[in-house]
């Protein structure tokens, strides 16, 4: 499919989700207004965006006045959520593209005693494992995560909070010349209730946390608004934990 718009859409009251997505979507300047959206959940991951799987092209869009608020309280194990897409496939490109008076919120609890529980969480994408991203801006709007694990002492429960204002995670593909103004926020926050459970608390202004791939050009963003919030109920923490913030990447 190949979608050319001819004006500003306001999706306001309506449900948007496409879960594969491989044509081409060219905004031509114009906006899609007021999305909102509580995810979808698989069994497994709770996805958050416009598109789960992108494997195509998006460029000169703006998004605004986006509203996605992601809970799950049990049954998931993880989150992937991005504003335009959870997570992206080898074809995908995304170019010029603005999101502004947005807000991603995403929570992700557990009282499980054992095993992982990710989340991925980007102004634009979850999860960039494959394409490319570049001139891209995101502006006055704010993107957070809290993973919680909350349970007895005992525990050997670990979680991850990867949160970037453009990219989660970059786990492949480039992002490039992006930029997420003072303006934007972006907080990562894990809480974890035993010494034997583990947090990996990371947020990045551009890129929440680099696993692989390319960050080029000249992307642009300041610590203002960056943070992260790694919380242990019992005073202690395991020897694998970590938490970190940076202008351009969490690590």
């Amino acid at each position: 499919a190949k979608i050319y718009l001819e004006n500003d859409i306001d999706l306001a009251g309506m449900y948007v989700y496409v879960s594969y997505f491989e044509g081409l979507l060219d905004g031509n300047g114009y906006s899609l207004k007021n999305i909102s959206s509580s995810g979808n959940y698989d069994g497994v991951t709770l996805f958050g965006g416009i598109f789960r799987n992108l494997n195509g092209t998006i460029r000169n869009l703006t998004i605004d006045n986006a509203k996605f608020v992601l809970n799950r309280n049990s049954g998931a194990s993880r989150i992937q959520a991005g504003i335009l897409a959870s997570y992206t496939s080898s074809k995908a490109e995304i170019d010029k593209v603005k999101i502004e008076n947005s807000m991603l919120d995403t929570d992700l609890a557990t009282s499980e005693t054992s095993g992982k529980f990710y989340s991925y969480v980007g102004g634009f994408v979850g999860r960039l494992q494959y394409g490319t991203i570049s001139n891209c801006v995101l502006n006055n709007s704010a993107i957070t995560n809290y993973t919680n694990i909350h349970t007895n002492t005992s525990s050997t429960a670990d979680c991850w909070s990867y949160v970037g204002g453009i990219v989660g995670e970059l786990y492949g593909g480039t992002v490039k010349s992006c930029t997420r103004r003072d303006d934007s926020q972006v907080d990562a926050a894990t809480q974890i209730g035993s010494k034997t459970s583990a947090s990996h608390c990371h947020a990045g202004g551009i890129v929440g946390y680099y696993t692989a791939g390319n960050i080029l050009g000249e992307n642009v963003s300041s610590l203002n608004n960056v943070d992260y919030h790694a919380i242990y109920v019992n005073g202690k923490k395991a020897n694998s934990c970590s938490a970190n913030k940076g202008a351009i990447k969490g690590n």
